[in-house]
């Protein structure tokens, strides 16, 4: 429920390409990679005519190329939510606070 919010109870599953990470690059080269997306200190509050509702709390995770992440977690974990800040498709009434980079390009 909404009091759950001391706990993140959302979870990141990453699985790694088993290709080389990008073109030209050798064996093992994959955790040297940059990452494509950068995600720190992520929470998002809505707000509204009421009390301020938080709905992520402090997520931090990397995808690096030729990784794929997946984000699983309980209904009302966030996971949408985290979704939705990183693509930038969050409401008007969110307030988004950490840094997201998608390449060089600080996006939040």
């Amino acid at each position: 429920g909404m009091g759950q919010w001391d706990e993140q109870k959302t979870m990141l599953r990453r699985r790694r390409s088993a290709a080389r990470p990008y073109p030209g690059a050798s064996p093992g080269q994959a955790d040297m990679a940059e990452p494509i997306l950068s995600v720190r200190g992520l929470e998002v509050v809505f707000v509204g005519s009421g009390q301020p509702v938080p709905a992520v709390r402090g997520i931090d995770f990397d995808v690096s190329p030729n990784e794929v992440l997946g984000i699983v977690g309980e209904s009302g974990s966030g996971k949408s939510v985290t979704s939705l800040a990183v693509s930038g498709l969050l409401p008007d009434t969110a307030r988004v606070i950490g840094s997201i980079r998608l390449g060089d390009v600080d996006v939040a």
